[in-house]
């Protein structure tokens, strides 16, 4: 496997951009198998249903480390929205709504009623 270079990371993970289409994301050492296995079936099932999310393309390992391969996709993390605008909270809410509406429609065919 080659990875490219760093493009971001987080508390499990570094991501890295390969042949600028796209995202390894590199488990750390120590972060359990398991934890890198369930991540690859759960985005191996959004990616069967057609969701809005990259698409999961291949479970790879580097140097003894898993790997997950996904489409990679420019944009603005919805995150740094919140952080740089907290005034649209609300707005930023809905939207992860609508996200998760998505997902609960396409496996269960149903969405709770509001709190």
């Amino acid at each position: 496997m080659n990875i490219g270079p760093k493009i971001g990371e987080g508390h499990t993970a570094e991501i890295f951009l390969r042949d600028n289409r796209l995202a390894v994301k590199l488990f750390r050492p120590g972060i359990p198998v398991q934890l890198a296995e369930a991540e690859w079936r759960a985005a191996q099932h959004v990616t069967r249903l057609g969701l809005p999310a990259p698409a999961a393309r291949a479970r790879e390992e580097w140097q003894g480390r898993p790997a997950i391969v996904y489409d990679y996709v420019t944009g603005i993390p919805l995150l740094t929205h919140i952080l740089r605008s907290p005034w649209r909270l609300c707005r930023h809410a809905r939207q992860l709504e609508d996200r998760f509406r998505s997902v609960c429609t396409a496996r269960c065919r149903t969405w709770p009623a509001r709190c």
